[in-house]
């Protein structure tokens, strides 16, 4: 059986996605941006270990919504030659600033559009193929994203 994985791809109220640096002791991806997530432990829900994760990897300050799944990726393999099953969610980041609860896992964040990411050597292959995805249904993340920031724009032109 594949072992299982969570992604939390988050957006800010300026629709902002937050990513890290994989540091120096995660399991694979060394060095890339990825989003925010991990392992799936056994017997545990997905739900649960997202909400973990998040907890884990930005802290417990920040108040995350989960507005929805994204798609489920099959077949990722890591350095150790291990098959992952990878279900990517759709975030909204209410309140709070990510801190780096794990430095030895996380380089830090940074903030950047989907086309942004898109520009960027350092995305990793299975962040990039969660954006494509993404980026195929850019009606439907404004809509996950609606309920939280309200229009497109509306945030911005409120701050």
């Amino acid at each position: 059986m594949p072992a299982r994985a969570v992604e939390a791809l988050i957006f800010d109220r300026l629709r902002r996605l937050l990513l890290h640096r994989r540091g120096q002791s995660a399991a694979d991806a060394v060095g890339m941006l990825e989003g925010i997530g991990g392992a799936v432990r056994p017997k545990e829900g997905l739900r649960c270990a997202l909400r973990r994760e998040l907890c884990e990897e930005i802290g417990a300050q920040c108040i995350v919504h989960v507005a929805g799944r994204l798609f489920r990726k099959k077949g990722i393999s890591d350095r150790d030659g291990a098959i992952w099953t990878i279900d990517s969610y759709v975030c909204a980041l209410i309140s709070g600033d990510p801190i780096v609860a794990e430095p030895e896992k996380n380089d830090g964040f940074i903030r950047v559009t989907i086309g942004e990411a898109f520009d960027r050597q350092d995305l990793s292959s299975s962040t990039r193929i969660s954006l494509r995805a993404l980026a195929r249904k850019q009606a439907n993340l404004d809509q996950l994203l609606r309920p939280f920031f309200g229009e497109p724009g509306a945030a911005a032109s409120s701050q």
